[in-house]
């Protein structure tokens, strides 16, 4: 990693007015909802749900029941969660849940003390001349691969998860729910680093 400078001044996310914020992000999406409604309000809630099934996820709760498990109307700060459409191949929709840390403000409060440095495309040359040079001409092989980790921004550990609520719409009854993503939220600055 690569060190940066933080900036002077951030908002601190536990000062916020966070309640204020959720009340609104609460009225707001369930009004467009109930305005123009949202093509992917269902496949958007599948997906969250499977994430509660794999274990991903806490959910769904009313805004009621996150001040109870949080202790206090501003002591969680939401985000909302949108779909992310994705034409494939055969030409069909693969729908991404998305979660606005930019909007919730989650982003503006985050700084980072480092960051990532990506490799080279020559990386694997470069290594296999490393190997060679160690251990010459012989009857080992290079292999390269790489692995993705299933759900990888939800398996690394969030120490503030009342900073990781997702709201969205129930399409059954078009009221505002709220799930807690232990993990990382694919839409926060901080996660590709973690």
């Amino acid at each position: 990693f690569r060190t940066v400078q933080r900036p002077v001044g951030m908002p601190d996310i536990t000062q916020m007015p966070n309640a204020a914020a959720n009340a609104k992000m609460k009225r707001e999406i369930e009004s467009r909802f109930k305005e123009r409604g949202d093509e992917f309000a269902a496949p958007l809630w599948a997906k969250s749900m499977a994430e509660v099934a794999g274990g991903t996820a806490k959910g769904p709760y009313t805004i009621g029941k996150i001040d109870d498990i949080f202790g206090s109307p501003d002591s969680w700060r939401g985000m909302v969660r949108f779909a992310v459409s994705q034409r494939r191949e055969d030409g069909s929709w693969k729908i991404r849940p998305c979660d606005n840390a930019a909007a919730g403000g989650h982003n503006d409060a985050t700084s980072l003390g480092e960051t990532i440095t990506c490799e080279r495309a020559d990386f694997p040359t470069r290594m296999a001349a490393a190997f060679w040079s160690h251990l010459g001409r012989g009857s080992w092989r290079m292999q390269l691969g790489t692995d993705d980790i299933v759900m990888a921004y939800r398996r690394l550990g969030n120490r503030t998860p009342q900073f990781g609520v997702v709201v969205q719409i129930d399409p059954s009854s078009g009221e505002a729910r709220y799930f807690i993503t232990p993990g990382l939220n694919f839409g926060l600055k901080a996660a590709v680093n973690q």
